[in-house]
């Protein structure tokens, strides 16, 4: 509890509707989020429970900045590659900008019950936020068929 009323003392605002507001509260949000440890810690125990490896084919939605999707862009190495997927133009529009020089990670716009990719493409999918900023009631279907089942993992914060 304690960190939860420091996160939402700290960082106001929600995710819901990224693009109709301030895109640059949203973006120091996350960047502040990436510093905090409670954070750092269980989104590298989301990696590891991925068990993805160098060539693997990652889809992380609700990437944001990039941030998580760049971390797995190194996990998977150069044979590998990582999609980030997200609704906000403004989010994507800052990751392409800040991982623009990375050849294994790639931004698409889509919401998460629409991403475009083949039957079992990735190897492994990443959702984190997607309940907090799905605006239809497909959020609890994040990629269908183009991940096995057993290789979906994701986690909502409450804060």
């Amino acid at each position: 509890m304690a960190l939860q009323h420091v996160v939402n003392k700290q960082l106001p605002g929600g995710f819901a509707y990224v693009d109709k507001s301030t895109a640059g509260q949203f973006t120091s949000r996350l960047d502040a989020m990436q510093a905090i440890e409670f954070f750092k810690v269980y989104k590298r125990q989301t990696f590891t429970l991925m068990r993805i490896g160098a060539g693997s084919r990652v889809g992380d939605i609700g990437c944001g900045t990039g941030e998580d999707a760049k971390k797995l862009s190194e996990l998977v190495g150069v044979r590998g590659t990582v999609t980030g997927i997200d609704v906000s133009e403004a989010m994507l529009s800052e990751a392409k900008l800040r991982y623009a020089n990375l050849h294994n990670l790639a931004f698409v716009l889509s919401s998460a019950d629409c991403v475009d990719a083949p039957t079992a493409h990735f190897d492994a999918v990443r959702g984190i936020r997607l309940c907090t900023s799905q605006q239809s009631s497909t959020a609890g279907t994040p990629v269908g068929p183009k991940v096995p089942a057993s290789t979906v993992l994701s986690k909502e914060e409450v804060y």
